[in-house]
């Protein structure tokens, strides 16, 4: 499973029209969006699509929000039901246009970037049909569905399958059309429409059905995801629902590198949207390091990991690619540490994972014997670690195999600040 970003074009449902031309002219895109509403969105395919999802609501739904709303099919639909804030965000101001045509009232329609947007609440239920197989960034959406899902809400996600045949759903839509004995301008529609989705089938995002249910699962962080077929059984309708409340989080020295693959999947999760020519990072200290992870209770998720090795090797460490340490060292090389990764699940930053587990990295090192440590933070934990008592020994760079900026420091292990530690993973 790759979890490396996309270079695929950017599209939601309503932007597909980039897949096909960036110069093309606005009426030649109203002429898609016209094609859609009179001829795909009326069918019996379509429509028990929504019902599918609709049908997946919980019975105390009282807010939702669907992502990628398009023309608003489903937000009329759902505005039908007593659900009392009803939301829906896409950023193309052709769709926005028809979706608050068709939800005058009850309905809030947002024209607007849905990972940019600033929601100031949360949700019960949040949806996004047929819009994973076109963004440019699906996890980044993912994990900004979970953040404002409330506790114990639900995520709906509708996405074709591995094995989608757009033949198939073509000719499932052309018999169901041709009882209606359609114009000869909805049948130049429905020609245009094919000719459409053949275009974008091509460039589409595409998951089994176990890829998915490990991303919504081990990275996303959901508690439990079921999946059922739905849209003429091209697509599956996944339901990931969320814990009632913050999840007990277990912390323990890996001794036996039972989590190995796992940490090292969490690793190239965590930095997928850095990675520039290779798909994954693959670490040779990985074998010989010593790792302090956190497991979410009751499963196999891993939450996070902080990892360091002694310096005692010839090789080059993680950090000599930003400072030369040995310019450093103050101490004999056998009590000396590097710790060289850590890395939290972002969706469960707030549990301060990350904290916890430098706190308990940085303590496992003192009781060691180590006498001092070489790190490198981001530019956004550096006051944390000046406050812990870390000091900078080098200028901010860039690692040569990510496109991100780090900071090298060095800590002196009979200087840490235990108590500040303690305060910060409190």
């Amino acid at each position: 499973m790759s979890i490396h970003k996309t270079n695929r074009k950017e599209a939601t449902l309503t932007l597909i029209l980039k897949t096909l031309s960036e110069n093309s002219h606005t009426n030649f895109k109203e002429q898609i969006l016209e094609a859609y509403e009179r001829i795909l969105f009326p069918t019996k395919i379509y429509q028990n699509s929504i019902d599918d999802i609709l049908s997946k609501l919980p019975p105390s739904c009282d807010s939702l929000l669907e992502i990628g709303c398009g023309t608003g099919s489903l937000l009329t639909k759902a505005s039908k039901k007593k659900i009392n804030n009803l939301y829906g965000i896409d950023e193309n101001p052709l769709v926005i246009k028809l979706a608050r045509q068709k939800n005058p009232t009850k309905t809030n329609i947002i024209c607007g970037d849905f990972l940019k947007y600033q929601f100031q609440q949360k949700f019960s239920t949040i949806i996004a049909n047929n819009l994973l197989n076109v963004v440019q960034r699906p996890l980044d959406v993912l994990e900004k569905a979970y953040s404002l899902l409330q506790d114990g809400g639900r995520l709906l996600v509708s996405t074709p399958k591995k094995d989608f045949s757009l033949d198939e759903l073509t000719h499932q839509l052309t018999i169901e059309l041709q009882t209606k004995n359609l114009s000869q301008s909805e049948k130049e529609d429905f020609e245009l429409i094919k000719r459409f989705n053949e275009n974008l089938s091509k460039t589409m995002n595409v998951y089994s059905k176990e890829e998915l249910e490990k991303i919504l699962l081990q990275f996303i962080g959901f508690e439990n995801v079921s999946v059922t077929p739905t849209y003429g059984d091209q697509n599956n309708l996944f339901i990931a629902l969320k814990e009632s409340c913050n999840p007990k989080i277990n912390y323990f020295w890996d001794n036996q590198n039972e989590h190995l693959e796992n940490i090292k999947e969490l690793r190239n999760y965590c930095l997928r949207n850095l990675l520039s020519d290779s798909e994954n990072i693959h670490s040779e200290y990985d074998d010989s390091a010593h790792h302090f992870i956190a497991i979410k209770d009751g499963t196999k998720t891993l939450a996070g990991v902080v990892s360091f090795i002694d310096y005692t090797m010839s090789k080059q460490l993680p950090i000599e690619e930003i400072v030369r340490i040995a310019d450093f060292i103050k101490y004999d090389k056998a009590l000396i540490g590097t710790l060289y990764s850590w890395y939290v699940l972002p969706t469960h930053q707030h549990l301060k994972i990350g904290s916890q587990l430098t706190k308990e990295g940085f303590l496992h090192a003192k009781r060691k014997g180590l006498k001092q440590l070489f790190l490198t933070g981001n530019p956004e934990v550096s006051s944390y670690l000046v406050n812990i008592g870390c000091e900078q020994i080098g200028n901010q760079q860039k690692y040569k195999h990510l496109n991100a900026d780090f900071v090298p420091f060095m800590l002196e292990l009979d200087k840490l600040k235990v108590e500040v530690l303690q305060r910060y993973a409190a």
